[in-house]
């Protein structure tokens, strides 16, 4: 009864810089797996559909060793017989990126690695040493393959990428500061745990950050932009 009073109210006119067709976007974003919204929309049922993961990992030589492997277990473990489908890519490289995104074609894209203290990624050169790449740069890469469901920065001092990526995708996660490996892993099992139950990023994330406290891993080191 309030969607069709909502719809209503707007193909009356009372809120002309509006219109049905953003108010069906907003409840889609909000009830992703709502079939009757989904029917309106003529979207079919995502219920069933794959929900691609591109986990991509770098591991410079010049940098302090990460648990990478670790995480991306983690990934596995927790998507393991549900719809998502992780694709894993280690030691990448700028000019790989292209690469990788047209054999995964993925929703969510998962970066795990170092991070610059001014929010850059660390991915790989020729040499296996760190080859900085900014939120603008990653951006413009990405837009040429389409808007994303949610990309995820699992390296220090991200949240600072966020916003910038937001012309991207839909949803966001970045470190705000300094970034432990234990509550990355943490972080990363119980996000995917969502993920694979069905839940939109935002709230898996909700639900991770709530679970991080008890674990001794301070919730805000994670932060989220959603796209308006």
């Amino acid at each position: 009864m309030y969607w069709r009073a909502a719809c209503r109210t707007i193909a009356d006119g009372a809120f002309p810089e509006s219109s049905i067709a953003v108010l069906l976007r907003e409840a889609l974003r909000h009830y992703p797996g709502n079939a009757a919204l989904l029917a309106l929309a003529g979207e079919p049922s995502r219920q069933n559909s794959e929900v691609r993961v591109l986990c991509l990992a770098a591991q410079p030589g010049d940098k302090a060793r990460l648990r990478l492997g670790a995480e991306y277990r983690e990934i596995v473990r927790e998507t393991r017989g549900s719809r998502v489908v992780p694709t894993i890519r280690q030691a990448v490289q700028y000019e790989d990126l292209d690469a990788c995104l047209y054999d995964a074609r993925p929703h969510i894209l998962h970066f795990s690695g170092h991070g610059t203290a001014g929010g850059e990624i660390l991915l790989e050169d020729h040499g296996g040493f760190g080859h900085p790449l900014g939120a603008a740069a990653l951006a413009r890469v990405l837009a040429a393959f389409g808007r994303l469901s949610a990309i995820v920065l699992g390296s220090c001092h991200t949240a600072a990428a966020a916003r910038p990526l937001l012309a991207v995708s839909d949803v966001v996660v970045g470190a705000s500061g300094p970034l432990h490996d234990i509550c990355a892993l943490h972080f990363t099992r119980h996000l995917y745990r969502g993920v694979a139950a069905g839940e939109p990023v935002a709230r898996a994330f909700a639900a991770a950050t709530a679970v991080l406290d008890g674990l001794g891993c301070p919730p805000h080191e994670f932060a989220i932009e959603e796209a308006a």
